[in-house]
């Protein structure tokens, strides 16, 4: 074994290791530098059997490539010997490998194949506070597992909640102090920039270039994603005294570790997070942090994997600020506010509470593990898992609750259930190679739109532009990058598709028949195909060549304008995004946008999905033809994928008749609240009607009558109410056209209500031997307007149910009142003799008798 130096960690390994032989659980708080990542595996070796193994879950392939090697290198053997990493893709261990150091989806793997893990005598979870879910599922397994058979458990990290998760495992807590050396915090947000914020990469050139001024180590700088890493490498430009060099996830290996590695001269390295824990990256003494990250969730759309930028936690922050003083005094420059810093979450929320649970409980399934009851240190949410359940049975991997065949198949892929089921959907129908590459697509993610042909073209499917794409850029079983970069392909992610692919292939059996690709057939199965993994994400286009489509479990979305579905009438949207922001006039833009579609034909609903097609009579109103038609539909969710239409015929059959009329009725009511077309005079009359009932309600408070809203506040339900009976058995229009108000509103009232309307509440009264129409208005005495001449001989007004007194407004022969009154016997007695003076010499030829209540004696 080489000569190493001693770190703080090490004071802590004799009590770590008689922990873990006495309770074989432990949580290790150890702040960055300790020496953790590399110490304590081999230490928990040395108390193992001669046949024990360690493994290591890091949370990156970088993290754990990087630790083994480091390891290797302390213990004096070569990557491979007793020191080895697992990660995908990249298996570097033999039959002699005792610390295997592993990315958490690797074991996962491992324990879909053995949940015993046998040769397994330790799991040690690295940088634990990220909390993925891979990770607390392991966990909860090992713990199951640990009460069956020896097996130590031990979790680390350097900015854990250790307690919660001590108190879960039931395990000892050790505190390591950690090699400090003082670090300077700055803080330099976005400056103005030509009228608004400051791009991030001219803010990170800026504060790059002063570190370098600074100081005469590296400057390591945190990026979001590859993207972002792109736009900083052409700010900073050409540096002939410095290198910048990228470091990310999709980078070979060779290229990480030119990032990690001293160099002869300064480096800036732009890093997403992966640089954010694991062993120590030397020569770096200045750290740029630009606050954000790319943090896994899922599309709720999709169900696949998705990544948002968004603000890391106060403990990422810590984490990425502590790089800068590893090996001695540091800079961190915060591309933010300090308020900005200490408004963020301690920690980071953990990822069972964001992300998708399908493939977690397809997992469940094929184990015969209950998630209801399983031991979880943080539960999921019910509706997660509930959905989860649901896209399962979707898919045809779980039938009430239990595995299926199909669920065993998708289980043994290493994607996402829809990718798993696409592939195997493609290979049943022969585009094994085809679905593949299309399975390694969906389950890469990330932005594919450099792609897409830039002409204006209908294609089938945004997917497979990217597939012929990446076709044209291989050379046999070879990616030639330059004839990628040519497609507008990133290579780092042509190359994890590449990968994947090879993988799916062989998990893939071919049918009889293999399908040429690119061909007409190949084409036609793999959407196919894609319809089996997105059965729930059918949309239908709402008007020929638009972007507007409804979706068949609900909501409507807008096609990217990128999109090369541009004329198919039934699409799968894939690929689905919410989207808020701005367009051209400061209009909001706010929706769901799809930016990947596919399309397919409604017979291969009928085919594929036929236990989901709703065989539907329903009735609707033809505004044009005035009339109900019958509609006959094949539905899909809310989707109609095939309609017939004919005039509603009459029937004898009651539910049938009552379907019809509501939707007359609600035409008909619709037409009144509108106040147009033939039913305006009905509309008048139903009004007056309705004001009848409302003075019947206040004069005759022992009716017990509720008070009836204005015609033009009635609700629609209260009208298809009112029509309910009258339009029974009509089927049009001019049936019911001419129907009486009075008719309506006596329906609804009882018997001996309907018996005293027109005696109680009169349309109109006999006056000089005429009809007089007496109105009704709201919140007033009910009145009538007639000529003085016909009041001649009355001692008193008429009077309404008895006890109401109608106000009169007696009126001259020009129509004008003279008088509003209800006290006619007042009238005559004070202000009638001098009216009848003014009236005479206006209006000589007519009688103006000096006693009204006498009007044929000659005065």
């Amino acid at each position: 074994m080489a000569s190493i130096a001693p770190l703080p960690v090490d004071l802590v390994l004799p009590a770590l290791v008689d922990a873990l032989s006495r309770t074989g659980r432990v949580v290790l708080e150890a702040p960055p530098g300790a020496g953790k990542t590399t110490r304590v595996p081999p230490a928990i070796l040395g108390a193992l059997p001669a046949s024990g193994q360690v493994w290591v879950l890091e949370p990156r392939r970088l993290a754990a490539r990087t630790a083994a090697r480091r390891v290797a290198e302390e213990l004096g053997t070569s990557v491979g010997a007793i020191v080895g990493y697992r990660v995908r893709f990249d298996d570097q261990t033999t039959d002699r490998t005792r610390i295997v150091f592993a990315t958490e989806g690797v074991l996962l793997e491992r324990l879909r194949r053995d949940p015993t893990l046998r040769g397994i005598d330790a799991i040690v979870f690295d940088e634990f506070h990220e909390r993925h879910l891979d990770g607390d599922v392991i966990l909860g397994l090992g713990l199951a597992l640990a009460r069956t058979r020896p097996l130590w458990l031990c979790v680390m990290s350097a900015t854990l909640d250790a307690a919660p998760i001590a108190a879960y495992l039931g395990a000892t807590r050790i505190t390591s102090e950690g090699r400090r050396f003082p670090i300077e915090i700055r803080y330099a947000p976005p400056q103005p920039f030509e009228g608004r914020e400051e791009p991030l990469e001219r803010s990170v050139a800026r504060a790059a270039r002063a570190c370098l001024v600074e100081g005469t180590g590296d400057v390591l700088v945190f990026l979001p994603g590859a993207r972002e890493i792109r736009a900083a490498e052409r700010a900073l430009g050409e540096r002939g005294d410095v290198d910048v060099v990228p470091l990310h996830g999709d980078l070979a290996p060779e290229a990480q570790d030119r990032a990690i590695r001293k160099g002869a001269r300064q480096k800036i390295i732009l890093s997403t997070n992966v640089a954010e824990t694991s062993v120590t990256i030397e020569g770096v003494s200045a750290v740029v942090d630009s606050g954000l990250a790319r943090v896994a969730s899922h599309s709720p759309w999709t169900g696949l994997p998705a990544l948002a930028v968004r603000r890391v936690s106060r403990a990422s922050t810590a984490q990425r600020a502590g790089r800068a003083g590893r090996l001695g005094p540091g800079l961190c420059v915060r591309l933010y506010s300090q308020h900005d810093h200490d408004a963020r979450p301690e920690h980071e929320r953990p990822e069972v509470e964001r992300a998708d649970l399908a493939d977690t409980r397809l997992l469940f399934a094929d184990q015969g593990l209950d998630p209801a009851t399983f031991d979880w240190l943080t539960p999921p949410p019910e509706l997660s898992l509930s959905a989860a359940e649901t896209l399962l049975e979707r898919l045809g991997a779980l039938e009430h609750g239990g595995i299926t065949d199909v669920g065993r198949k998708l289980a043994r892929m290493p994607v996402h259930p829809r990718a798993a089921r696409l592939l195997l959907a493609a290979a049943e129908r022969g585009a094994s190679e085809g679905g593949a590459l299309v399975a390694a697509i969906l389950g890469q993610g990330g932005d594919r739109g450099g792609s897409r042909r830039k002409h204006d073209v209908d294609g089938p499917a945004d997917l497979l532009e990217e597939m012929e794409a990446i076709r044209r850029a291989r050379r046999g079983d070879r990616v030639d990058f330059d004839r990628a970069r040519h497609e507008g392909l990133d290579a780092g992610r042509l190359a994890e598709i590449d990968r994947t692919r090879k993988q799916l292939v062989r998990h893939a059996s071919q049918s009889v028949r293999a399908l040429r690709a690119g061909s007409v057939e190949e084409e036609r199965a793999l959407l196919r195909a894609l319809l089996a993994a997105f059965p729930d994400r059918v949309a239908k286009r709402l008007k020929a060549h638009g972007p507007d489509i409804a979706f068949a479990e609900g909501g409507s979305g807008k096609l990217d304008p990128q999109s090369v579905v541009r004329s198919a009438e039934l699409l799968i949207a894939y690929d689905v995004t919410e989207r808020s922001g701005q367009v051209a006039g400061g209009r909001p833009a706010d929706g769901v946008v799809v930016r990947g579609a596919a399309a397919i034909e409604a017979d291969w609903l009928l085919e594929d999905q036929l236990d989901l097609i709703v065989d539907e009579i329903r009735y609707e109103w033809n505004r044009g033809a005035e009339r109900v038609d019958e509609v006959r539909a094949l539905r899909y969710g809310i989707v109609s994928i095939e309609e017939t239409r004919a005039p509603a015929r009459t029937t004898d059959d009651a539910d049938v008749r009552a379907k019809i009329a509501a939707v007359l009725g609600a035409a008909l009511a619709e037409s009144l609240r509108t106040g147009g077309g033939r039913l305006s005079e009905l509309r008048q009359h139903l009004g007056r009607a309705l004001d009848r009932l409302a003075f019947l309600a206040t004069a005759l408070p022992e009716l017990g009558l509720p008070e009836p809203p204005r015609l033009e506040e009635t609700s629609g339900d209260a009208l298809r109410a009112l029509f309910a009976s009258a339009v029974d058995g009509a089927t049009r229009f001019d049936e019911v056209a001419n129907m009486s108000a009075h008719a309506l509103v006596t329906a609804q009232l009882p018997p001996q209500v309907a018996a005293r309307f027109d005696r109680d509440a009169p349309d109109a009264i006999v006056l000089g031997g005429r009809r007089t129409k007496v109105e009704y208005p709201r919140g007033q005495p009910p009145y009538i307007a007639s000529r003085l001449q016909d009041f001649f001989g009355m001692s008193d007004g008429p009077k309404l149910a008895g006890r109401v007194a109608l106000t009169l407004h007696l009126l001259a022969p020009n129509k004008r009142a003279v008088q509003v009154t209800q006290d006619l016997a007042g009238f005559w007695e004070r202000h009638y003799p001098a009216i009848r003076k003014e009236l005479g010499r206006r209006y000589p030829r007519h009688k103006w008798p000096e006693d009204p209540l006498r009007p044929n004696v000659i005065s």
